[in-house]
């Protein structure tokens, strides 16, 4: 064995082969990325965006399943719309003048409030009141038509049917007389009959001031006679 020759090649440095000179079968060994390299940049983005993707079809696949059943039940036989707004009437019929008060109910018509968002008053008076007809007291029902039809104007007219009206005469109707009295009340009961509105014939009374806070303190108004109404 020639060891000079040996120990000359062992002192020079060890230069890696060129491509050129390696066989074909080597070139996808020496191409493998090392065991600790990342994945290109590429392939991060493009998952990010499926996930991207894959969210917002969950989304609105979500969504428009909830849609779906929501105008289902809309549509459907078995739904009706709240009626969550009623009205009432009241005719003030004072000494001097006649006043209707139009109010307008919350929840079958248990909490009242007043206005119709600045569209028109909430109440109408026409003149003259009680005193005008003492000697003709037949023809005070006339004397309302006004009142009647600004109600008519207030009210919807898909619930008039179901909207109740009341008159109410003051203490200024004693001073007419027992007889004027009840002729006056009675000409207002027929005006109201075929007013279109819902009306009893108990619904037009001689009410004090002193019979209305006694109605007031015993719940009166919760009753079959102004139930609705006040």
């Amino acid at each position: 064995m020639d060891f000079p020759n040996l120990q000359s090649r062992l002192s020079v440095p060890y230069i890696p082969p060129h491509k050129t000179q390696v066989h074909p079968r080597m070139h996808a060994f020496s191409s493998l990325p090392p065991p600790n390299a990342r994945p290109p940049n590429y392939l991060y983005v493009s998952s990010k965006i499926w996930w991207v993707i894959l969210s917002v079809m969950i989304f609105f696949s979500l969504f428009f399943y909830v849609l779906a059943i929501a105008r289902g039940i809309y549509f459907s036989s078995n739904y009706h719309t709240p009626n969550t707004k009623s009205y009432g009437l009241i005719i003030d019929a004072g000494y001097k003048e006649a006043r209707i008060h139009v109010l307008e109910f919350f929840v079958d018509g248990r909490f009242p409030f007043m206005g119709f968002e600045g569209k028109h008053s909430n109440s109408f008076a026409v003149k003259p009141g009680l005193s005008a007809f003492e000697r003709n007291p037949k023809i005070m029902g006339n004397s309302i038509d006004g009142l009647l039809e600004f109600a008519r104007k207030m009210v919807p007219k898909k619930v008039w049917g179901v909207t109740k009206v009341q008159l109410i005469a003051h203490g200024g109707l004693r001073w007419l007389g027992s007889d004027s009295g009840e002729l006056i009340l009675e000409s207002c009961r027929t005006k109201l009959r075929s007013s279109g509105f819902q009306f009893q014939d108990e619904w037009v009374s001689f009410l004090t001031g002193l019979s209305l806070c006694l109605s007031i303190m015993m719940k009166h108004f919760d009753g079959n006679t102004c139930s609705g109404l006040v």
